[in-house]
């Protein structure tokens, strides 16, 4: 998607899902690159945070200790940007426009989701 958003002018979406590879630069990266493509109402959701907190890869059935270095490639994680922003301080250059953040788990699998939503 960032690659096609080269060949679009100004694209908006209601919402964008990011489910890719949960490493944490990745998703530091697509959010810096496709909040602004966000229309103004919409959500962001991101995926399988839970590969963002480092306790998670001793207790999690899907994580493995040993990982650990390939999705916490970058600090801080986009989980700690989130709750960071959540207690009022700014890590995005969008925190402005942020409207609502909400945390969704599956209790039994560990997964952690959050979905952003944009200030109208």
């Amino acid at each position: 998607l960032i690659a096609r958003l080269n060949t679009w002018s100004n694209p908006e979406f209601d919402f964008i899902i990011d489910d890719g590879s949960h490493i944490v630069s990745h998703q530091n990266n697509t959010i810096n690159a496709l909040w602004k493509h966000v229309k103004n109402g919409g959500i962001y959701i991101i995926e399988d945070l839970h590969t963002n907190i480092f306790e998670n890869f001793y207790t999690h059935p899907h994580l493995n200790k040993t990982l650990v270095p390939t999705y916490l490639d970058s600090n801080p994680t986009v989980h700690q940007k989130i709750v960071e922003t959540i207690e009022g301080k700014e890590t995005f250059q969008f925190n402005d426009e942020i409207e609502d953040i909400y945390y969704f788990s599956n209790v039994p699998t560990k997964s952690l989701s959050c979905v952003l939503v944009k200030k109208v």
